[in-house]
């Protein structure tokens, strides 16, 4: 998973700022996940510094916008900006804990 991501940021900057742009343009679309433990923090930011607004559960599903890099959290630096579907709270979370990210390709 990290091998595939440190690939695509490899790949933004080789494209520059205009493809860039135009990738978060197509950011609308998301990829539908999971949280994989229960009480899973949704942050305003990529850390645990950050606060915490929101928690999810498995089973609650979430939509998947974008990812950037962050705090290292169990040997991932990722963290995924989403949308809990159950309770519609907005943030990021660790991919460490989400099934969807080694599918989000889109960076923030």
């Amino acid at each position: 998973m990290i091998r595939n991501k440190a690939m695509k940021i490899a790949a933004i900057a080789a494209i520059g700022l205009a493809g860039a742009l135009a990738a978060e343009t197509a950011a609308s679309a998301y990829v539908y996940g999971d949280y994989t433990a229960g009480g899973v923090r949704i942050r305003t930011g990529p850390s645990t510094g950050y606060t915490a607004v929101g928690a999810g559960y498995p089973g609650q599903h979430l939509y998947d916008y974008c990812y950037v890099v962050g705090q290292t959290i169990n040997g991932n630096v990722f963290w995924d900006y989403h949308k809990n579907a159950a309770t519609g709270v907005t943030g990021y979370s660790s991919e460490y804990y989400l099934t969807s990210g080694s599918s989000q390709y889109t960076h923030c």
